[in-house]
């Protein structure tokens, strides 16, 4: 007599999933000879094998070996004249860069720095932050100053300063 998956089901229930003996049969099939059938139950031995560290650093040096420095577009705008009247201070091509620095040269009397951004037509108008607050750095000599974020979803931008004078203008995509 075959013995279905539903008995042994039911030994190993009867047995606690404990190792040692059960008895597996059809509860209907008990008054037929030799429908008792004795099922020993025991715990599988598994073989577990420790890689040695040879093989871990064989396996993944080529994965975290050091790469390259991933090339990322960069362009210096040095000795830009910025300008205190929006109409004379020059234009910013801001399309393909993603962040950047303003460096004040030591010795330069600007302190601030008031953003404004184009429109389609080419007017170029003040950014605001989400506040609204215009947007404007106050800034000292010898000093570096991120370009703020609120400038990157724009195509251009200008920087007007409270005196004209010369900046450097690193952007990076």
């Amino acid at each position: 007599m075959p013995i279905s998956q539903y008995d042994v089901v039911k030994a190993i229930a009867a047995n606690g999933r404990k190792e040692g003996s059960a008895v597996v049969g059809r509860p209907k099939a008990a008054k037929t000879a030799g429908a008792m059938i004795p099922l020993t139950l025991t715990s599988p031995t598994v073989a577990v094998r420790t890689p040695n560290i040879t093989e871990i650093e064989s396996k993944y040096t080529d994965r975290f070996a050091p790469q390259e420095a991933m090339a990322r577009d960069f362009q210096a705008l040095p000795g830009l004249s910025l300008t205190d009247t929006l109409s004379t201070t020059p234009n910013i091509d801001f399309r393909r860069w993603a962040g950047g620095t303003i460096h004040i040269p030591t010795g330069s009397s600007i302190t601030s720095l008031t953003f404004h951004v184009a429109l389609e037509d080419g007017i170029f108008i003040p950014l605001f932050d989400t506040t609204p607050t215009a947007v404007v750095l106050t800034v000292a000599a010898s000093g570096a100053y991120p370009v703020p974020d609120a400038c990157f979803g724009n195509s251009e931008i200008k920087i007007v300063v409270n005196v004209s004078g010369v900046v450097d203008i690193n952007l990076k995509a």
